[in-house]
Parts: C-alpha cells; sequence; structure tokens
C-alpha cells in the first residue's frame, strides 16, 4: 500500500490554515479596516474627497504628497489631519480636518486665489460707489466727473465699457446703487433721502426722481411719503401713486405695517386675517423683500420677519446695508458692515460675527459661488474662505494706496480706489 510523504500530507492543512488566516484579513481589509501601527490597533478607515478650483492641486496629507485633485483618498487613519493644497502662481489652502471612521470628509469646493493677480487701470476717475447686477455680468458705478457732475458707468465682461453719461441731475451725493431684478433699471439712493431711478432703454438711459427712499418688488419701485404708496414700473416708466388709510405707515402686497402706539408697530398678513405681529420698540420701515422674508429698517438696526412660516420668527441685526446671497437649497444669506465687523445673516438664524478688524472695513461682497467672499480695508482687499473646519482662512490678494469700493463680475474683481497715484477703476484677476 502506498504511503504518502509526510509533507503531503500536511500541505492540505497548511492551505486551510492560510486560507483561515488571509481571507478575514482580506474581508476585513476591503471593508476598510487597517492596522494602525501608532495604536497598535485595528481601525475602519474614513474616505476624504478632494477637489478644487483650479484642479490640478497637489494635496498633501500630513506632510506627504498623496494625489492631486479631484481624487477619492480611501485609507484615511480616523482622526485629525493636516491637509493641504499646492498649485503652482496660486495661494495654498491648509487645514485640519477630522476623518471618521465608514465617513466620508469632503474638501470639495475649494477655491484657490492667484498668488500675484494681474491688476489693470481701466478708468479715471473719482468713483463714489458700484454694485453688479443680479446676473453678474454688468457693473454700474457712479463717479464724480471734471465738471463736478455725476456720471454713470456701466462696465461689462473683461472690463469693456458699455456706457459713460450724465446723469441729469447736479446732485452728486449719490451714494447707493440697487440693481432691478431683472437689471432693466437701477435706483440711486442719495444722502438727501432721494432717489433717482434709471431706466435702460436701448443704449441709453430714461430717468426720473422720488423724494423718498424705496426698494425694488418685481419691476416696481416701491417709495412712501405723505400718506401715499407710490411704484414706478422699469418696464414702461409709469408711475402710480395711491392713498393709504390714516391708520397704515406702509403697504406692500399683502403685508401692511401699522402704528399701535408711540412705540408699537404692527405688521398685518392679508393672508391671515386674524394674526398681527407685535414689533420690537422702534420707528421700523419696510426695506426689502427676499425669499418670503421682509426686511424692516430702524437706523442700523435691521428686523427680519417671516410671518408665514409654522413658526415665525423674528430676527435682528445691526449694520449698513444687505448683501444677498441665495445658496443652492433656497436659503437667504445676507452680509452687513458695521464699523470694523463683518457680520453673516442666515434670515431665519441668529447673526454670526466673521470678521472684528482693528480698522473699519469699507466694503464686503460675495464670490458668486458663495463659498467665500472678499473684503476691503483701507488699503488692502482679502479673501475669506466661509468653511469653518479647522478656522476660516483668510488672504490678502492685492494692496492700494486707498481703496473707496469693491466689487466682482465673473473672474474679474473691481476696486474703486488709488493705487500708484493713479485714482480710478481697477480690475484684479483673483482666480
Amino acid at each position: 500500500m502506498y504511503h504518502p510523504p509526510l509533507h503531503r500530507k500536511l500541505l492540505p492543512w497548511l492551505y486551510g490554515a492560510i486560507f483561515l488566516v488571509v481571507a478575514p484579513a482580506l474581508i476585513f481589509y476591503t471593508a476598510g479596516y487597517r492596522y494602525n501601527l501608532k495604536k497598535a490597533a485595528i481601525e475602519k478607515y474614513g474616505t476624504l474627497i478632494v477637489d478644487s478650483t483650479p484642479s490640478g492641486a497637489t494635496v498633501i496629507i500630513d506632510g506627504e504628497e498623496r494625489d492631486t485633485t479631484p481624487s477619492a483618498l480611501q485609507a484615511m487613519a480616523p482622526g485629525w489631519h493636516r491637509v493641504r493644497f499646492e498649485k503652482a502662481r496660486y495661494l495654498p489652502w491648509e487645514k485640519e480636518l477630522e476623518i471618521r471612521p465608514e465617513r466620508v470628509t469632503f474638501a470639495d469646493q475649494v477655491h484657490l486665489w492667484q498668488a500675484e493677480p494681474e491688476v489693470h487701470f481701466l478708468f479715471s476717475g473719482s468713483i463714489q460707489s458700484m454694485t453688479s447686477n443680479p446676473e453678474q455680468d454688468t457693473l454700474a458705478a457712479v463717479y464724480t466727473a471734471s465738471d463736478a457732475s455725476p456720471h454713470l458707468l456701466l462696465v461689462q465682461s473683461k472690463g469693456r465699457i458699455s456706457l459713460d453719461t450724465a446723469l441729469p441731475t447736479a446732485d452728486a451725493d449719490k451714494r447707493t446703487i440697487q440693481w432691478q431684478a431683472d437689471s432693466r433699471a437701477i435706483s440711486l439712493e442719495s444722502t438727501a433721502d432721494k432717489t433717482t431711478l434709471v431706466r435702460f432703454v436701448g443704449k441709453g438711459i430714461s430717468t426720473t426722481s422720488t423724494s423718498s427712499e424705496g426698494f425694488w418688488m418685481d419691476t416696481d419701485f416701491v417709495s412712501f411719503a405723505d400718506g401715499e404708496v407710490t411704484r414706478w414700473n422699469s418696464r414702461n416708466g409709469t408711475i402710480a401713486s395711491e392713498t393709504m388709510a390714516s391708520s397704515v405707515r406702509e403697504k406692500v402686497g399683502d403685508f401692511t405695517l401699522q402704528k399701535a402706539t408711540t412705540s408699537t408697530q404692527l405688521l398685518f398678513d392679508r393672508t391671515f386675517s386674524s394674526r398681527a405681529f407685535s414689533l420690537p420698540s422702534g420707528q421700523w420701515y419696510l426695506e426689502d423683500i427676499a425669499s418670503n422674508s421682509l426686511l424692516l429698517r430702524d437706523g442700523i438696526r435691521w428686523l427680519g420677519v417671516n410671518p408665514r412660516q409654522d413658526q415665525p420668527f423674528l430676527g435682528l441685526v445691526e449694520g449698513d446695508t444687505p448683501r444677498w446671497h441665495i445658496t443652492d437649497d433656497g436659503r437667504t444669506e445676507a452680509l452687513f458692515l458695521h464699523n470694523n465687523e463683518l457680520w453673516l445673516w442666515d434670515i431665519g438664524n441668529p447673526p454670526e460675527l466673521l470678521v472684528r478688524d482693528s480698522e473699519p472695513i469699507r466694503e464686503t461682497i460675495w464670490h458668486a459661488s458663495g463659498d467665500a467672499i472678499f473684503l476691503a480695508t483701507a488699503t488692502h482687499v482679502d479673501v475669506l474662505d466661509l468653511d469653518s473646519r479647522g478656522g476660516r482662512i483668510r488672504h490678502t490678494l492685492a494692496t492700494f494706496d486707498q481703496i473707496q469700493d469693491i466689487d466682482m463680475i465673473g473672474k474679474l474683481l473691481y476696486v474703486a480706489g488709488t493705487k500708484d497715484g493713479q485714482t480710478g477703476l481697477w480690475s484684479v484677476t483673483v482666480e
């Protein structure tokens, strides 16, 4: 009878033992488990998704180059990691991010800003204020000409000037520009509580004036004065007035603001005939409507009211004027400046302090993505990353002798100010 050698008898047992050891290890490995030498323990790993604008940035994790954007880093040990993006000619992005077991962490909306952006001089003149339209393809600016008269300037993509015309008034103290929603017209509010309304007709303009401040509601500019509500239509330039009841202070659409006592005001919504909202003490005026929320103003105080929510809210913030941004999920956010402070207000939630500087902040604007904002001091233009994880990143993009105002069209940041002794409008390529 044949008797196999001993090693042949042992081979099946050896293969079985190897299978019992290797198979669970492979299963654990494919399931995302790893052995952490530093902790001497088996851990469930996480994933880090990275991407940047522009793409192709080098991703450095804890000092070690791992990949380039965009990519998915799956073998990430749980815990805090130093994540850094680097790309030639761009400022770096770096944060401490926490990787959690069986979770995906995202760093996929990272904007990289040019380290030495190109700065070009576009126009000579003393610019008082400027604002881009809702589509962010046209910039309206008011400047003082050599004869001391106010002029309106329209700047489009790549710094192309499409309109430069005198305004039909000697009132040169225009300060605030507001665009109508479909960019057909603008309002120019002055420090004397006057408003010049400008309607774009062909390659020219048509203007009219009101004796009070107001706000845009669809195609109408609505203002209140002497017990009347006046509506100026931006499509045809017509004006319609309506006398309000003596008890009514202001009325817009379904909403009526009434004065109950010397210190109390009530807000009525016509869709809820039995419901009235008592407002905080103050002299409140209707100022704007955003995402079904009314915005009322009393000096530097702003009150947000949405009476149609299941649980109506009142929100209060202090600052100059709101700079609106609508998020991808429909939420309305606004930026407010208050001396050397910058506040972010997600309507319906308490305001959040973003920046407190040692000197006043001249202006702030949104980046189109809503993930970052630009702010200008007297001499610097900075960008602030709104991602609060690991602390917000702030970079200085450009310096000037003096800055009056900033705004943005496309990838060009426009600065009204003085640089190297030249005063006027400048463009800065920031991304």
